[in-house]
């Protein structure tokens, strides 16, 4: 999702909505922190670059995948601390002026997610290269793919690092082992890969 040009990054962040439209996707996403952070963090990232290189094609899809991270609890909370500032400001007012639906879409994230608690402990950013951060190898394999762990896909995702605490929001106070061993006894059963009836309409 964070590599190619910009319609092999729009198609890899559809695919990653469509899995996110699913009850069940959203379910198996949300399910550990480690899952959670690591697509959030991916999107987060894509912001930071549009930010730079416009595309509202592809913030189109950004928006929609985190209006419907924001439908489970857990994740709406989190996000309230991990949603990217240039969403929250005027950044993207510009480009998304003949564009109502992705404004609409916005501003539904804006209002359902709330302002961030300034309280609260910060969100760890992505980097470094740690070999002991989460990867995505527990997502299914078309959301693995897409996050950049897939086959001829670079694996950008596999170093996505959440820190030591991933005590934010609606996650809990739980680190880094715990949301593994969760990932663990969750197994492959969160998701069932062979149908894909269940995903909503974009």
């Amino acid at each position: 999702m964070e590599t190619g040009s910009e319609l092999s990054k729009t198609v890899a962040t559809f695919i990653v909505q469509k899995i996110l439209l699913d009850e069940i996707g959203l379910s198996y996403i949300c399910a550990t922190a480690e899952r959670f952070y690591a697509v959030s963090t991916v999107l987060s990232n894509m912001v930071s670059v549009l930010i730079h290189q416009p595309s509202v094609r592809l913030l189109k899809h950004i928006v929609r995948c985190y209006l419907r991270l924001s439908d489970n609890s857990r994740a709406r909370e989190a996000l309230r601390q991990s949603l990217p500032g240039s969403l929250r400001d005027e950044t993207f007012n510009t480009i998304l002026t003949d564009d109502a639906t992705v404004k609409k879409w916005l501003m539904q994230l804006l209002n359902v997610v709330g302002p961030p608690n300034l309280a609260a402990v910060p969100i760890p950013s992505a980097g470094g290269g740690n070999p002991g951060a989460p990867t995505l190898s527990g997502l299914p394999s078309a959301a693995a793919g897409a996050l950049g762990t897939g086959s001829g896909s670079g694996a950008v995702a596999s170093q996505l690092s959440v820190g030591g605490s991933l005590g934010v929001g609606g996650f809990g106070g739980a680190n880094l082992a715990s949301a593994q061993q969760q990932q663990s006894a969750i197994g492959s059963s969160g998701m069932n890969q062979g149908s894909g009836s269940g995903i909503g309409s974009s």
